[in-house]
Order: C-alpha cells, then structure tokens, then sequence
C-alpha cells in the first residue's frame, strides 16, 4: 500500500473518531429537553395548631426524712407513705392502687471530727436519711389541690412536680393532622394554578414527629403549708389549691410531594 493511501486512511480514521467524541460530549452537555405532558413534582409543607385546655394531671411528690438510725428512717417514711395515702383517696375518692410508691432510698449523714493529732478527721454518723417518692397518675385537674393539701398535711415534704395532659389528645391531634394536610394540598393547588399545571395525584407524604407542646411540667418544691398557730382549728386546715392549666398548643405538621402536568 501508497503512503499516500496509508495518510488518507489515517486522515479518515481520525475523522470519525473525532465525529464520535463529538456526538458523546454533545450527548452530555445538552440533555434532550422533557415534554410538556410530563409530569412535575410540586413539594409542599404545610402545618395547623389547636389550642385546647388540659384536663388530666400526674402529681409527683417526695417524702425525706432524717433520723437516729436506718431503722428508724424506713419505719418513718413507711408510716407518711401510709397516712398519706388514705388522706388522699379519702379527700378525693380514688383508688388505693393509684397512688404509686417507689425509688426507696437510705443513707447515712456524716460529720467529721480531728483526730488526737489533729493531722485528720475521721467521718462519724450522725443520723440516717430516708426518702421515696409517690405519684399520683391520670387525675382530674380539679383534684390536684386536694392531693397536694393531704399529701403535704401527713408529712409529704416535697410536690416535684405536676405534669398537665390531655385526655382528648388523640381526637384532637387527628383534627389538626387533617388540616395540615387541607392546606397543603391548597397551596399545591395555588402554585401549580400559577404556573398552569393541574395536580393529578401524591407522590410520597411525609407526617412529621408530634410535637408535645401539650405537656406542661410546673415544680413546686418550695411548696409551703399554711398554718395559724395560734388558731385551735390549726392541726385540721390545710388549704386546697386550685390549678387552672393555661391552654396548650396541639400541632401537627406535613410535607406532601405532589404530581401536577402542564395543561
């Protein structure tokens, strides 16, 4: 074979090489353009909040005591946990067995005094504590006062906590989820609207952790009795709080993928 066949060989294969390398960058650099009928996805959140007032309550309380030995301690406190719990189902009507008791605990108070040589202290005992806590679960907020007054008159010496919920919580999370959804499928339907799409259909839907603003915790551990000690009727009055919870908040969001096609 010519050199000069061989060169247009050469100059031919070179060509369609460079044709090919061409039709690929080209492949790459300029996606073919989608069609009107396609169909486009339209991403939405959207949330809705209710407000209601909580009915239902969980007192928390605590019994400490301080005496000679650990005997003592645990007699002590048994004996508030007692009395306590009959002054409650007495002053509201509930059960026995909804007043729970638990977390027991006894230990030993230390002071320390120098030894002979004054060059260190030894720890010495001087009492014990106990303490245990009680609860009270699921009770109508009118009755938290009446607790925490019998509770408190029998020796309970620390109210950690009241703990607000609802008992139409569910019913009325449901309702706020429904019109969460209402309105994002309202603003999906603006928007495509706007850009003259129609929405034909959901894509994916994604319902978003609850938020429980309806739980409210307050602390009352510096919760004081009220007592007239020059008055006869002192030992028998302790008065009766009464709690009215503000309203809470019961939220739900969503965020919804929605299909829509060009008209």
């Amino acid at each position: 074979m010519s050199q000069s066949t061989t060169q247009a060989i050469s100059r031919r294969s070179f060509a369609g090489l460079a044709a090919a390398a061409a039709l690929s960058l080209g492949a790459i650099v300029t996606p073919a353009l989608a069609s009107d009928d396609e169909e486009r996805r339209f991403s939405v959140d959207a949330s809705y909040s209710l407000q209601t007032i909580p009915d239902v309550a969980d007192v928390s309380m605590r019994v400490e005591v301080i005496e000679e030995t650990a005997d003592k301690a645990q007699t002590s406190v048994a004996l508030i946990v007692d009395d306590a719990t009959a002054a409650i189902v007495d002053a509201t009507g509930i059960d026995a067995e909804r007043v729970n008791v638990s977390n027991m605990n006894i230990w030993p108070s230390y002071t320390y005094k120098k030894n002979i040589l004054g060059t260190g202290s030894t720890p010495v005992i001087t009492g014990y504590n106990a303490s245990v806590n009680m609860s009270v679960k699921g009770i109508g907020v009118d009755k938290i006062g009446d607790i925490i007054a019998a509770a408190t008159k029998c020796g309970v010496n620390r109210i950690t906590g009241v703990t607000y919920t609802c008992s139409n919580y569910d019913e009325i999370y449901d309702q706020a989820l429904t019109e969460a959804c209402k309105r994002a499928a309202h603003k999906a339907e603006v928007a495509a609207a706007a850009l003259n799409y129609q929405i034909v259909g959901v894509q994916d839907v994604n319902i978003n952790y609850e938020r429980s603003t309806y739980r409210v915790t307050n602390s009352y551990d510096d919760y004081d009795i009220y007592e007239e000690a020059e008055s006869a009727a002192a030992d028998s009055y302790t008065p009766s709080i009464s709690f009215n919870p503000s309203a809470v908040e019961i939220s739900a969001s969503v965020d919804i993928d929605f299909l829509a096609k060009h008209l």
